[in-house]
């Protein structure tokens, strides 16, 4: 309303006069209109004064919501203010501001080139084009001259491939966001479309133009259109590819965890070096379990004892009874001795020490089974894939062949795709693959995690397949764990097979979808 206003009021100011205004309906979308057919009496300049001001309008509501983001906190104010921006700014941009489109931008055009029937002009050349192909039939029009007439043609067929693209794209638009209602409607706007088409149709057959000549040409071109696009869309193979997100993993990354509790009086070790197995890693301390050990050590001295005197005053049944009890504290005993053993932990195999804050561990009590640090092979990564439902098929075709994987440090390795894991799940294969923490996949908490939980807590939206490719020495000393990369699959199907698949995807998506409680 405020960009159809800005017209009127230019209009009464350079002396026009405005007749009417008022809203019409797009496939239910409701957009404002503003009549100012009189400034064609104006001079040039008047014209194309009036034919800005709706963008001046939306450009000056666009800086004032632009500073009202800019200095307000988030929330739902700073929310509409972003969307007022976005709206009042690129989307006129890209809608009022495009010649293609009878808008302000094709007015502009039109006035600049001085050509007030630069539309009606283009699409009759495009008439009289398809006519003469179709037909055979010359058309009696001549446009206009030299560089005027190359624009007017080349307008005309700009604009009716801008035209089907806006129709095509709206509707989907409906069908996507009005789901079954908006099928209906698509539907029905393309049945009103071909009705146009036939209505044409059944007006040149009554024409004195239809002649047998031009019905058999007619034919002939159809039909060798048909056959040209059969073959381009079953013998054109498929173009783009099938890009899956993938995360690079150690292959294997041995976590090494403590198997007492206990607080890290000492780590001898950093991140980046060198191990060897059976080298210290970090040595704990556990007064509580050296006092149980103590307490198990005298008990089993106290029971010796007991258990000798009974034996030399011939008390054989309390004899018997002190050395059951002998054996229990001697099995505590031994088990005491090994937990407190293992405080002092050890690398299990050769490697590469790997942690993060490791000097930050000292003085912490870790409880048992918790991770200290990692030990890997800088030479020996893996890429792990989440594969979508949908593209199963196209990956599992492809297991023990070289396939492509984007790294964005490195560029384009090829490695092989070495398994896939036949069972899918909502597990993300890596934290860093979720959107919670910057990465491609849509994620969401589990209904019975805590806010404060770990990201093993978030679950993928749709389950997923996992697999691996296998990386040489060379290509795994260039990337880093944890790093993400894209693979891509170039899909083996023609251009035809590839969009019927896509099609029966999404029809299957918009008819079928299933029930949220189910």
């Amino acid at each position: 309303m405020l960009h159809e206003a800005g017209h009127a009021i230019a209009c009464k100011r350079q002396g026009g006069e405005v007749r009417e205004a008022g809203v019409i309906f797009v496939l239910l979308a409701p957009l404002a209109y503003v009549d100012v057919t009189t400034t064609w009496r104006l001079p040039k300049g008047a014209r194309i004064q009036v034919t800005l001001a709706g963008m001046y309008t939306e450009l000056a509501v666009a800086a004032a919501a632009a500073l009202l983001w800019a200095h307000t906190a988030p929330g739902v104010f700073n929310h509409v203010c972003f969307n007022v921006l976005t709206t009042a700014s690129v989307m006129t941009v890209v809608f009022n501001a495009n010649p293609l489109m009878r808008f302000d931008g094709y007015y502009l055009l039109s006035d600049v080139l001085e050509l007030p029937n630069l539309y009606g002009q283009g699409q009759q050349y495009v008439r009289d084009g398809w006519t003469r192909l179709l037909l055979g039939v010359r058309s009696n029009r001549a446009l206009d001259p030299g560089l005027r007439g190359v624009l007017v043609r080349c307008y005309g067929v700009a604009s009716g491939c801008w035209r089907y693209l806006v129709l095509l794209g709206l509707v989907l638009a409906a069908a996507t966001l009005l789901e079954g209602a908006g099928v209906v409607l698509s539907v029905a706007a393309v049945a009103w479309w071909c009705r146009g088409v036939v209505r044409r149709a059944a007006c040149f057959a009554r024409s004195p133009l239809c002649t047998g000549r031009a019905v058999a040409r007619c034919a002939a071109v159809s039909a060798a259109a048909l056959v040209l696009g059969a073959a381009v869309l079953l013998l054109t193979p498929w173009p783009g590819a099938v890009v899956i997100p993938a995360v690079i993993h150690y292959a294997p990354e041995t976590i090494v965890r403590t198997e007492s509790d206990g607080f890290v009086t000492e780590l001898r070790v950093h991140s980046g070096q060198l191990v060897v197995p059976g080298d210290v890693l970090a040595v704990l301390v556990n007064q509580e379990l050296a006092h149980e050990v103590s307490d198990l050590e005298v008990a089993v001295a106290i029971t010796q004892l007991q258990r000798r005197v009974y034996v030399g005053q011939g008390a054989s049944a309390k004899a018997q009874v002190e050395r059951e009890k002998l054996r229990v504290l001697e099995a505590r005993l031994a088990e005491k001795r090994a937990q407190l053993s293992r405080l002092i932990v050890r690398a299990p195999r050769a490697g590469q020490v790997v942690g993060r804050n490791l000097s930050s561990l000292c003085g912490t009590y870790l409880r048992q089974g918790s991770a200290l640090v990692a030990i890997v092979d800088e030479s020996a990564k893996e890429v792990c894939l989440s594969i979508a439902q949908s593209d199963f098929d196209a990956v599992c075709a492809r297991i023990g062949h070289p396939v492509r994987v984007y790294v964005s440090s490195v560029g384009v390795l090829q490695a092989p795709l070495a398994k896939v894991e036949p069972r899918a799940s909502k597990r993300p294969a890596d934290p860093a693959l979720g959107a919670a923490y910057g990465g491609p996949l849509p994620v969401r908490r589990h209904e019975a995690a805590a806010p404060e939980s770990d990201a093993r807590q978030y679950e993928l939206l749709a389950p997923r397949f996992t697999g691996v490719l296998t990386l040489s020495a060379g290509q795994s000393r260039a990337v880093y764990a944890g790093q993400l990369a894209d693979v891509a699959l170039h899909a083996d199907q023609s251009l035809g097979a590839h969009l019927m698949a896509r099609a029966a995807d999404w029809v299957a998506l918009r008819l079928h979808r299933p029930r949220r409680d189910s």
